[in-house]
């Protein structure tokens, strides 16, 4: 079933899509923590992946909400205030 933009009612992505980039993301998020757990820095596989699976969730978020858009700053000023927020804390 797929879901729809409700700004122009167009099917823009299916749930298998949907799960295949949340799961893709948190694989690559959590390759990443593994290398830098090799390395013993303090961020490992469960931040990295926790975060990369927030950007891509806020990513899906405003594809669905705004629609495809080509003002790619939407998402990168979520995501940034987002990983700033999680560093702050």
């Amino acid at each position: 079933m797929p879901i729809e933009h409700p700004a122009s009612g167009a099917a823009a992505i299916s749930a298998l899509e949907l799960g295949a980039r949340v799961l893709l993301a948190c694989v690559f998020g959590a390759l990443v923590g593994i290398e830098r757990q090799w390395h013993h820095k303090h961020a490992g596989i469960r931040t990295h992946a926790l975060v990369s699976l927030g950007a891509s969730a806020y990513g899906i978020i405003s594809l669905l909400g705004f629609g495809p858009t080509t003002n790619p700053m939407l998402i990168a000023a979520g995501v940034v205030s987002g990983i700033g927020f999680i560093g702050g804390g």
